[in-house]
């Protein structure tokens, strides 16, 4: 008897067929529980360049926003979110989308790169 602690189902299989059947099942398993996570995290992924729009959505989310890289700027940005909620910046994606014309979500500076925040815990 075999169990998924990832959709909570018992499968049972003739002791001959174990080795090929738990290897089908790993893979299938690991497939599932990727999908799963993969879909709860873009649920909560937003795309955002308006500061009063980023504000309403941090809490929970990441946000791509676009931003100046400038180590000041993030640091106040930081500090003045703070009575939302501690946020922190995750990193910045290697694929960026267009970034040309877009102005910091903080400072109205040029931005260089889209990055990710998110709520520090």
């Amino acid at each position: 008897m075999l169990c998924r602690r990832d959709e909570g189902t018992k499968i049972s299989i003739k002791i001959d067929d174990i080795l090929s059947t738990i290897n089908g099942l790993l893979d299938d398993i690991s497939v599932n529980l990727y999908n799963k996570v993969k879909q709860k995290m873009y649920s909560h992924y937003f795309k955002i360049d308006d500061y009063n729009e980023f504000e309403k959505k941090i809490d929970g989310n990441f946000i791509l926003s676009p931003f100046c890289c400038d180590k000041d700027c993030e640091t106040k940005f930081c500090l003045d979110m703070k009575q939302i909620c501690n946020i922190k910046s995750l990193c910045i994606p290697f694929e960026q989308t267009e970034i040309e014309n877009k102005k910091c979500i903080n400072c109205d500076k040029k931005a260089l790169k889209y990055v990710i925040f998110s709520k520090s815990y």
